[in-house]
Parts: C-alpha cells; structure tokens; sequence
C-alpha cells in the first residue's frame, strides 16, 4: 500500500517570489506516495499571487489544503474557487482568517454546499 505524503509549511515565511520554486518541485517532482495533504497556512505575505500559484501548480491528488491566514482576497479567493473545481479527490478546504468579503464567501459556502463530500472553512 502506497502511504499518502502530508506536507507542512505552515508559518514559514513564505511569499509570493519564494512559493515559486516549491511549487516547480512539486509539480515536477515524481512522487512515489500521492501528496494528499497540504498546509500553507499562516504566510500571510503570499497573498493573491502566491495562492493563485499554489492553486496552479497543486498535484490533483490533493485532498485537503490549508489556506488560513494567507492575505488573500476577493481576486484571489475567486481565482482559488475556479481551480479547485477541477480538484475531484479534495475533501476539505482550509481559509479561515483572509480577507475575504460576505460576497466571496458565500460563494464559497455554495461551491460547498454543491460539493457536501467537500468540508470547507472560510
């Protein structure tokens, strides 16, 4: 049985200039155990850009990612929401504490209530 790969950069002072070549590495990389689960939460200075890079770049084996506290807003909070419609294994969605208006976030709440297999938290 293959183990899923959890990997962890929470409140690592990321940007949206150094999420770049981590995700180059992990788009590019060959991985023998599936990423599943993802946390970027707590670098507030990735904001829009660096999210909407991570969004991007992310492996569709993704089951849960941690967007908390990221700086991100209603651009880049509506970019996420596009791409991670095309996330089919995603179980749950992590972006408590951005700065996301009562607009975008009840955007948020239909694309969960249309997804119920999904758990998400804005």
């Amino acid at each position: 049985m293959i183990n899923p790969t959890i990997i962890n950069y929470r409140n690592s002072g990321l940007d949206s200039f150094k999420i770049v070549p981590i995700m180059e590495i992990l788009k590019n990389s060959n991985h023998k155990n599936p990423i599943e689960s993802i946390s970027f939460s707590y670098n507030p200075l990735l904001g829009d850009k660096g999210t909407i890079e991570i969004a991007n770049n992310l492996p569709k084996t993704i089951r849960e990612i941690g967007l908390v506290g990221c700086g991100i807003s209603d651009t880049g909070g509506k970019e996420l929401l596009k791409k991670f419609k095309e996330f089919k294994n995603l179980k749950m969605l992590c972006m408590e504490q951005n700065n996301l208006t009562d607009l975008v976030k009840e955007e948020f709440k239909k694309f969960s209530e249309n997804n119920p297999q999904i758990l998400v938290v804005v």
